[in-house]
Protein backbone atom coordinates (compact mmCIF):
# COMPACT_ATOMS: atom_id res chain seq x y z
CA UNK A 1 0.00 0.00 0.00
CA UNK A 2 1.27 3.22 -0.98
CA UNK A 3 1.07 5.10 2.24
CA UNK A 4 2.73 8.48 0.77
CA UNK A 5 -0.68 8.93 -1.64
CA UNK A 6 -2.71 7.97 1.71
CA UNK A 7 -1.01 10.68 3.50
CA UNK A 8 -1.03 13.56 1.15
CA UNK A 9 -4.99 12.67 0.35
CA UNK A 10 -5.39 13.64 4.46
CA UNK A 11 -3.40 16.39 4.21
CA UNK A 12 -5.42 17.83 1.01
CA UNK A 13 -9.10 17.13 3.13
CA UNK A 14 -7.60 19.32 5.96
CA UNK A 15 -6.73 22.30 4.26
CA UNK A 16 -10.76 22.89 2.40
CA UNK A 17 -11.94 24.48 5.53
CA UNK A 18 -8.96 27.43 5.25
CA UNK A 19 -9.45 27.31 1.35
CA UNK A 20 -13.14 27.52 1.88
CA UNK A 21 -12.55 30.62 4.48
CA UNK A 22 -10.28 32.30 1.63
CA UNK A 23 -12.74 31.96 -1.13
CA UNK A 24 -15.66 33.43 1.33
CA UNK A 25 -13.31 35.95 2.72
CA UNK A 26 -12.46 36.64 -1.04
CA UNK A 27 -16.52 37.00 -1.97
CA UNK A 28 -17.19 39.47 0.85
CA UNK A 29 -14.45 41.83 -0.21
CA UNK A 30 -15.68 41.78 -3.86
CA UNK A 31 -19.35 42.62 -2.38
CA UNK A 32 -17.88 45.35 -0.12
CA UNK A 33 -16.10 46.75 -2.88
CA UNK A 34 -18.79 46.96 -5.47
CA UNK A 35 -20.88 48.67 -2.77
CA UNK A 36 -18.11 51.36 -2.06
CA UNK A 37 -18.16 52.14 -6.00
CA UNK A 38 -21.94 51.75 -5.94
CA UNK A 39 -22.40 54.64 -2.74
CA UNK A 40 -19.68 56.76 -4.51
CA UNK A 41 -21.06 57.00 -7.90
CA UNK A 42 -24.45 58.02 -6.69
CA UNK A 43 -22.95 60.45 -4.26
CA UNK A 44 -20.77 61.85 -6.09
CA UNK A 45 -21.31 65.56 -7.11
CA UNK A 46 -23.84 68.33 -6.21
CA UNK A 47 -27.84 67.08 -5.71
CA UNK A 48 -29.71 69.23 -8.38
CA UNK A 49 -32.71 70.76 -7.13
CA UNK A 50 -35.56 72.18 -9.69
CA UNK A 51 -36.40 75.65 -8.47
CA UNK A 52 -39.87 76.34 -7.32
CA UNK A 53 -42.24 77.17 -9.75
CA UNK A 54 -43.58 80.78 -9.62
CA UNK A 55 -47.01 82.65 -11.40
CA UNK A 56 -47.15 86.21 -11.26
CA UNK A 57 -50.27 87.22 -9.92
CA UNK A 58 -51.45 90.96 -11.56
CA UNK A 59 -52.40 93.31 -8.17
CA UNK A 60 -56.78 94.42 -9.33
CA UNK A 61 -56.68 97.50 -10.95
CA UNK A 62 -56.65 101.04 -8.59
CA UNK A 63 -55.97 99.29 -5.34
CA UNK A 64 -52.84 98.86 -3.10
CA UNK A 65 -51.74 96.94 -0.26
CA UNK A 66 -52.67 99.96 2.39
CA UNK A 67 -56.32 100.03 0.83
CA UNK A 68 -59.19 98.48 3.73
CA UNK A 69 -62.19 96.40 2.26
CA UNK A 70 -65.32 97.21 3.37
CA UNK A 71 -67.70 94.43 5.05
CA UNK A 72 -70.66 93.90 3.32
CA UNK A 73 -73.75 95.66 5.66
CA UNK A 74 -75.68 93.44 7.52
CA UNK A 75 -79.05 92.40 6.67
CA UNK A 76 -82.08 94.44 7.66
CA UNK A 77 -83.63 92.85 10.76
CA UNK A 78 -88.02 93.27 11.28
CA UNK A 79 -89.37 91.62 14.21
CA UNK A 80 -92.69 90.35 14.74
CA UNK A 81 -94.88 89.00 17.02
CA UNK A 82 -95.60 85.33 16.49
CA UNK A 83 -98.90 85.75 14.68
CA UNK A 84 -97.76 88.65 12.49
CA UNK A 85 -97.75 88.75 8.74
CA UNK A 86 -94.71 90.67 7.69
CA UNK A 87 -94.24 92.28 4.07
CA UNK A 88 -90.70 92.89 3.31
CA UNK A 89 -89.65 95.98 1.38
CA UNK A 90 -88.30 93.00 -1.14
CA UNK A 91 -92.07 91.98 -1.57
CA UNK A 92 -91.43 88.60 -0.08
CA UNK A 93 -94.64 88.08 2.83
CA UNK A 94 -93.57 85.82 5.34
CA UNK A 95 -95.83 84.37 8.34
CA UNK A 96 -96.03 81.25 10.90
CA UNK A 97 -98.90 79.53 9.42
CA UNK A 98 -98.65 77.12 12.62
CA UNK A 99 -96.23 76.22 15.52
CA UNK A 100 -96.91 73.95 18.01
CA UNK A 101 -95.44 71.31 20.99
CA UNK A 102 -94.86 67.90 19.23
CA UNK A 103 -93.21 64.38 19.97
CA UNK A 104 -90.57 62.90 17.21
CA UNK A 105 -89.41 59.82 16.75
CA UNK A 106 -86.09 58.88 15.78
CA UNK A 107 -86.56 57.74 12.28
CA UNK A 108 -83.05 57.67 10.97
CA UNK A 109 -79.43 56.83 12.62
CA UNK A 110 -78.45 59.51 14.69
CA UNK A 111 -81.39 60.78 15.49
CA UNK A 112 -83.28 60.85 19.04
CA UNK A 113 -86.80 60.89 20.00
CA UNK A 114 -88.80 63.35 22.00
CA UNK A 115 -90.44 66.51 22.39
CA UNK A 116 -90.23 69.09 19.54
CA UNK A 117 -91.45 72.06 17.78
CA UNK A 118 -92.69 72.03 14.59
CA UNK A 119 -92.93 75.49 12.83
CA UNK A 120 -95.03 75.64 9.44
CA UNK A 121 -93.62 78.82 7.63
CA UNK A 122 -95.19 80.57 4.81
CA UNK A 123 -94.11 82.65 1.96
CA UNK A 124 -96.03 84.72 -0.95
CA UNK A 125 -93.41 85.75 -3.57
CA UNK A 126 -94.81 89.64 -4.86
CA UNK A 127 -91.22 90.66 -5.97
CA UNK A 128 -91.96 90.12 -9.71
CA UNK A 129 -89.56 87.49 -10.14
CA UNK A 130 -88.58 83.93 -9.52
CA UNK A 131 -87.63 83.32 -6.03
CA UNK A 132 -85.25 80.37 -4.93
CA UNK A 133 -86.01 79.24 -1.68
CA UNK A 134 -83.20 76.14 -1.99
CA UNK A 135 -81.30 78.03 0.59
CA UNK A 136 -83.84 79.38 2.80
CA UNK A 137 -82.64 79.10 6.74
CA UNK A 138 -84.75 78.74 9.97
CA UNK A 139 -83.80 78.20 13.38
CA UNK A 140 -84.39 78.77 16.93
CA UNK A 141 -83.78 79.87 20.25
CA UNK A 142 -85.66 78.66 23.66
CA UNK A 143 -86.75 80.54 26.46
CA UNK A 144 -83.23 79.84 28.27
CA UNK A 145 -81.39 81.08 24.94
CA UNK A 146 -80.15 77.86 23.84
CA UNK A 147 -80.04 77.51 19.67
CA UNK A 148 -82.68 74.29 19.24
CA UNK A 149 -81.58 71.11 17.70
CA UNK A 150 -83.32 71.10 14.13
CA UNK A 151 -84.11 67.27 13.17
CA UNK A 152 -85.66 65.57 9.73
CA UNK A 153 -87.91 63.27 11.45
CA UNK A 154 -91.95 63.51 10.45
CA UNK A 155 -93.72 66.18 10.05
CA UNK A 156 -89.98 67.77 8.91
CA UNK A 157 -90.55 69.31 5.51
CA UNK A 158 -88.57 72.40 4.48
CA UNK A 159 -88.41 74.72 1.59
CA UNK A 160 -86.69 73.79 -1.68
CA UNK A 161 -87.25 74.81 -4.84
CA UNK A 162 -88.07 77.84 -6.75
CA UNK A 163 -91.47 80.05 -6.33
CA UNK A 164 -92.83 81.72 -9.32
CA UNK A 165 -93.83 85.41 -8.98
CA UNK A 166 -97.21 85.78 -7.29
CA UNK A 167 -97.06 82.30 -6.00
CA UNK A 168 -97.03 81.37 -1.83
CA UNK A 169 -95.60 77.92 -0.59
CA UNK A 170 -95.17 76.22 3.08
CA UNK A 171 -92.11 74.45 4.69
CA UNK A 172 -92.24 73.09 8.19
CA UNK A 173 -89.32 73.08 10.01
CA UNK A 174 -88.44 70.78 13.55
CA UNK A 175 -86.94 70.97 16.49
CA UNK A 176 -85.86 69.08 19.65
CA UNK A 177 -86.47 71.51 22.64
CA UNK A 178 -87.54 70.52 25.86
CA UNK A 179 -91.12 71.14 26.90
CA UNK A 180 -90.36 73.23 29.55
CA UNK A 181 -88.31 76.24 27.40
CA UNK A 182 -91.50 76.74 25.10
CA UNK A 183 -93.32 79.51 26.70
CA UNK A 184 -91.18 82.19 24.72
CA UNK A 185 -88.98 81.18 22.14
CA UNK A 186 -87.69 83.44 18.80
CA UNK A 187 -87.96 81.72 15.06
CA UNK A 188 -85.44 83.50 13.08
CA UNK A 189 -86.39 83.11 9.07
CA UNK A 190 -83.44 83.83 6.85
CA UNK A 191 -85.19 83.22 3.56
CA UNK A 192 -81.73 83.98 1.02
CA UNK A 193 -78.89 85.29 1.98
CA UNK A 194 -77.96 88.85 2.27
CA UNK A 195 -81.95 89.32 2.25
CA UNK A 196 -84.18 90.55 4.87
CA UNK A 197 -84.55 88.58 8.31
CA UNK A 198 -87.40 88.49 10.17
CA UNK A 199 -87.31 87.11 14.10
CA UNK A 200 -91.18 86.23 15.21
CA UNK A 201 -91.21 85.90 19.13
CA UNK A 202 -94.16 84.21 20.98
CA UNK A 203 -94.47 80.62 22.20
CA UNK A 204 -95.39 76.69 21.33
CA UNK A 205 -97.90 75.28 22.71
Amino acid sequence: MDWSRIHRGSADERSLPSRAAAAAAASLLVVASLAACTVSESTSGPVETQPPRTTAVPAPEDTTIDDVIEEAPAAPVTDAAMDDDVLLETGIRVSVVEISGITVEAETPGEVAGPAVAATIRFENTSGEPLDLGGAMVSLLDAAGNVAVPTTSTPAAPMTGTLDDGAGAEGTYVFRIPEDTRNEITLTVDYAAGAPVVVFHGSAT
